[in-house]
């Protein structure tokens, strides 16, 4: 298994879908993976994973009712991918309207915890502007 030390997660939460990058970070960042779920809430979600090296792409409806849900799917996916047991950072965006500060402070809460990340602080995460 790899050490937790070397992974570094980036995750982009829009309001129906949810995209990231997995980096291998032991010395310079090297991006790995991308991917994306589509459609949370829906019954037609899919999950998309891209293995850089080699171009592989793999697609599949899944159950992603809510992000939460999404989020546990990729994690348990990124943990087979890749053996790791945790993350050495995980760093997010969200975009979403009204309810932006309940839910992101409910799934920043949750990502921290089951990502194993180890996070100093979270005082210099952004919100999202109102328009």
């Amino acid at each position: 298994m790899k050490p937790a030390k070397g992974f570094v997660l980036a995750l982009n939460a829009g309001p129906s879908g949810l995209k990231f990058a997995l980096f291998d970070g032991d010395s310079l960042p090297v991006q790995i993976l991308s991917g994306a779920i589509d459609r949370i809430g829906s019954p037609k979600a899919t999950f998309t994973l891209k293995r850089i090296a080699g171009q592989q792409t793999e697609r599949a409806g899944i159950p992603a009712p809510d992000r939460v849900s999404g989020l546990d799917y990729l994690l348990n996916r990124l943990s087979e991918t890749t053996a790791a047991t945790g993350f050495a950072a995980v760093g997010h965006r969200m975009v979403t309207a009204a309810r932006a500060i309940a839910i992101r402070s409910a799934w920043t809460a949750r990502c921290w915890r089951n990502c194993g990340a180890s996070v100093a602080s979270t005082r210099n995460i952004s919100l999202p502007k109102s328009r």
